[in-house]
Formats: structure tokens, C-alpha cells, sequence
């Protein structure tokens, strides 16, 4: 049953990267869901005591409050239907990928491996496309650039990892997490997505201004590559400025179109403060579609384009401070892992996580379907391997004749 576990949730990553596959990954979902149900007893309960309780109870305020936005919402059809896609598989994700890392934390390589693979496969089968002209699916990875880009932005600290000694890391050395970083710098520039270099590039300065105790060997040594990585990433934002499509786009459309969004949305905003108009990232569709620019055939704007304003649509002051509120205890849960040696490379991986999503959710909204997801899935991942035992030790800090002394 554990490897049926383990199976079910790397599937479910690696399909992540994957437009059109949610029917699938919901499959993968429910089945690991199921899994873990079977191993209840002997696998499970074990390790429920060690649950992070207050983020536990932080995340059980918000879904209720979602669930509770049905009496009020203005279209309750429409939250009911996001209700299911949001909160139903947000929970279940969060569930299954917490329990899963508190009870085998030997798990952990095999997701990020099984994450950055699909992302790789989606990569490779985009340029196979574009070079011969062939079509494997209906879909296109970059129908929506913007979820992509950002998924980018969520494997990035795996990418990272790659270099990193045992427990947390593959151990494949300095060489080659360069060149995979240098295949993912090269994958953003593709999807012509200019927020995605300001994202990438508070995750490296992240990792460059951290200075953690290092039990494993890795993150000082990726230190450099971080440096070295936000600095393309500095050069590829203002390369993608200076392309002349970027110019014109910036010039008549950019520069406009999102104040005048976050106008729209502090009206709709003034008119429910505290409580909202119900849960659904699209909730106020009708009200931003009429703001949508004629030119260069711009995708209709249906929400706020800014997770933070987009909750406060949605539910209000109260949601918002809730859902700051889940933000700070992952940021106090890793500012602790960053103190203990064995797990500090964990907490340079949730810092990365959680300031290149809330960067890229600055002038859009990926709180939403499979990336709200994974970033769901990668944060519980590192909730659970922080309390559950190293699937291998890090090496020792203590003076052996110290380790041998009485207790």
C-alpha cells in the first residue's frame, strides 16, 4: 500500500505539468486518497498527533468560510461549482500530501523527481512541436502562458535540490543543477511571460541572502548558482521589455489595463468589505469583462488580477486576513526549519516556493486550479517532512567522543 501511495501522488505531479490532464490527476488524487485510507491504521494514525495544528486550524477557518459564502455569494451556482474545483481539491490535495510526508519521508525525492519530469516532458514535447510541426494533443502548453510560467516558477527550488546531498537532495552535484536551472531559464523564456523573471528572481535572491546552518553540504554551495541564476534572470526581464512586441504591449495596453482592473475592483470591493460577494476567483466576472482592451485580441479579464484583491472580492476582509494569516505560519513553520541544520534546506525550498508564487500572483491570480494545487501539495509536502523522522540521517555535527558521553 505504500508503494501504492507513493505511486498515486508522484503520478498526480507529474501529470500536473500537463494541460487538459485534471481529469487524471483527480484520479491520481482520490486513488492515493484512497491509499492512504486502507493504511489508515497501521500507517497513518501513527502519525496524526504530529500535525501542524495551528496551520491545520488556519486551513479549516478558510475553507469554511468558502463553504459559509454560499448564503451570501452573488451567484451561488457559481461558487458551488468552484467550492468542488477549489476548496474540495485543495483539501484533499493538502490531506493526502501532508499524511503521506508525515508517515514516509523517503517519499521526497520521488515527487520531485516525478515533478520535474512531467514539467520536463511538456518542455521537450513543446519544442518537438514547434521544430516539426507535429501535434500530440489538442492541447498547447502555452494556450495560457501565464499557469505555465508559473509552474515553472513552482519547480524551480526542486531544480535547485538537484544538487543537494541526501536526505533532501538528489546529490548530482553543482554541474548538473546548473544546466537543468539553465533548461528552466530557457523553458520561462519561451512562454514570453515577463512576470515570471521577477518571480525567478526573488526566489534565487532568496536563496543568495539565506544563510541557514548547512548539515547536507548543499545550500551554500548553490548559493553562487542562485546569484549567478537571478542575475539571467535580471537580464532575460529586460530583454523581454526591449523585445519590440513587449513594447507595444507595454506601451498601449499593460500600462493601463491594470489600474484600471484594481479600480473596478476597489468599487466592487466598497460595496462588500467584510464578508465579500462569495468564494470563486471569477465571482465579479460580469463586472471586469467590459474593461477587457479591443486591441491585440486580449483575453477577456474576468477578476482582479492580484491574489490579494481577488480574496478580498471574494470574502472580504475576514477571508483576506485569514488567508494572510495561512501565509505567516508557513513562514514561521520554515523560519524554524532554517534554524535546525537537517532541515534548513526544507525551509530554503518553502521560502522559494512561497516568494516566487506570491510574486507571480502580483498582477494575476494562480491561487486557481492546478497550480493553486501543486502550491497547495508542495507546502504540505514540507508541513509533513519537517515532523516526520529524515528518511536518512544528515551527517553528524557532534564530536564523536562528545556523542559517546553519558546522557
Amino acid at each position: 500500500m505504500n508503494t501504492f501511495v507513493a505511486s498515486t501522488t508522484s503520478a498526480f505531479l507529474f501529470l500536473a505539468a500537463f494541460t487538459g490532464s485534471a481529469g487524471l490527476r483527480s484520479t491520481a488524487l482520490i486513488l492515493a486518497a484512497f491509499g492512504l485510507a486502507a493504511a489508515w491504521r497501521a500507517s497513518v494514525a501513527p502519525h496524526v498527533r504530529r500535525l501542524p495544528r495551528g496551520f491545520c486550524l488556519a486551513y479549516v477557518a478558510w475553507a469554511l468560510l468558502a463553504v459559509a459564502s454560499l448564503a451570501w455569494s452573488v451567484d451561488a451556482r457559481y461558487t458551488l461549482q468552484e467550492l468542488r474545483g477549489e476548496v474540495f481539491y485543495g483539501t484533499l490535495v493538502l490531506s493526502v500530501f501532508l499524511l503521506a510526508a508525515l508517515g514516509d519521508g523517503a517519499r521526497w525525492r520521488t515527487w520531485c523527481y516525478a515533478m520535474l519530469l512531467g514539467t520536463l516532458a511538456v518542455f521537450l514535447a513543446h519544442l518537438v512541436q514547434a521544430a516539426f510541426g507535429l501535434s500530440f494533443t489538442r492541447h498547447t502548453v502555452f494556450e495560457q502562458r501565464g499557469p505555465w510560467s508559473t509552474h515553472l516558477v513552482l519547480v524551480a527550488p526542486l531544480v535547485l535540490a538537484l544538487a543537494w546531498r541526501a536526505p533532501w537532495g538528489a546529490h548530482r552535484g553543482v554541474a548538473f543543477a546548473v544546466g537543468a536551472m539553465a533548461l528552466l531559464l530557457y523553458a520561462a523564456w519561451e512562454t514570453d511571460n515577463r512576470i515570471v523573471w521577477v518571480a525567478l528572481a526573488a526566489q534565487f535572491l532568496i536563496v543568495a541572502s539565506l544563510r541557514p546552518p548547512d548539515a547536507n553540504g548543499g545550500t551554500r554551495a548553490m548559493r553562487w548558482v542562485a546569484v549567478a541564476a537571478a542575475g539571467v534572470a535580471t537580464v532575460a526581464l529586460a530583454a523581454s521589455i526591449a523585445d519590440r512586441s513587449s513594447l507595444r504591449a507595454a506601451d498601449g495596453l499593460e500600462r493601463d489595463v491594470r489600474p484600471r482592473i484594481w479600480g473596478v475592483a476597489w468599487d466592487k470591493f466598497k460595496q462588500a468589505p467584510v464578508l465579500g460577494h462569495g468564494f470563486g476567483r471569477e465571482i465579479l466576472a460580469a463586472d471586469f469583462a467590459p474593461h477587457t482592451p479591443k486591441a491585440l485580441d486580449h483575453p477577456q479579464i474576468r477578476h482582479g488580477h492580484n491574489v490579494f484583491v481577488d480574496i478580498a472580492l471574494q470574502m472580504g476582509l475576514v477571508g483576506l486576513a485569514v488567508f494572510v494569516t495561512l501565509l505567516l505560519i508557513l513562514a514561521r513553520e520554515y523560519r524554524g526549519y532554517l534554524r535546525r541544520a537537517e532541515l534548513a534546506p526544507l525551509g530554503v525550498i518553502g521560502f522559494m516556493v512561497l516568494a516566487g508564487f506570491l510574486a507571480k500572483s502580483m498582477t494575476d491570480d494562480f491561487l486557481h486550479r492546478h497550480n493553486g494545487l501543486v502550491f497547495w501539495a508542495l507546502n504540505a509536502m514540507l508541513l509533513g517532512l519537517g515532523r516526520a523522522a529524515p528518511p536518512q540521517s544528515a551527517p553528524a555535527t557532534t564530536p564523536p567522543a562528545e556523542a559517546a558521553g553519558p546522557r
